[in-house]
């Protein structure tokens, strides 16, 4: 109840139904659910900034949810400018714990290269974006090379985990 909501996963179906719809309600929905996380999860404090993980999954989605609602007439610059910064300050959170992550050798690791890497390709410009890239790259790949075997097992034996693992 309390991570869940908080991964934004569910922008995930409501970006498929805004795309087969085109009704506003849909990045509305979004807006106002990231406002509401926004005001009361502020940067690097509370449950929701403790894992790093779930901090990148939030990454992934957010900029899977400006791919598909930037068009939307409600999507205008300043919400724009409110979400890349909030992406910013995410992306900011995972190195310092990386190592963690590296020492744990499983679906966190994954989880925040392909964070950083997306942080990084979206906002291309920030000053920080190239060395997020670069790092998420590096650990996205070892960690395949580390976690999954020749037979394609997945060095945590959960098919949840497997199943995150091949997502991301």
């Amino acid at each position: 109840d309390t991570w869940e909501p908080a991964r934004f996963g569910w922008v995930f179906p409501l970006a498929r139904a805004y795309v087969l719809t085109g009704e506003e309600q849909y990045p509305q929905t979004f807006m106002r659910y990231f406002h509401e996380f926004s005001s009361q999860n502020p940067p690097n404090s509370g449950a929701h900034w403790a894992s790093a993980q779930e901090v990148a999954l939030r990454i992934i989605a957010f900029v899977f949810a400006w791919q598909v609602f930037q068009n939307s007439p409600c999507f205008d610059e300043a919400f724009i400018n409110q979400l890349t910064q909030s992406i910013a300050e995410h992306a900011q959170r995972i190195p310092p714990t990386l190592q963690y992550a590296r020492s744990q050798n499983n679906n966190h690791l994954i989880s925040e290269a392909v964070g950083l890497f997306t942080a990084g390709t979206f906002l291309h410009t920030h000053p920080k974006a190239k060395k997020w890239k670069q790092l998420g790259s590096h650990w996205f790949h070892r960690a395949l090379q580390m976690q999954i075997a020749p037979d394609g097992s997945y060095v945590q034996h959960s098919m949840n985990y497997h199943r995150l693992m091949l997502q991301l």
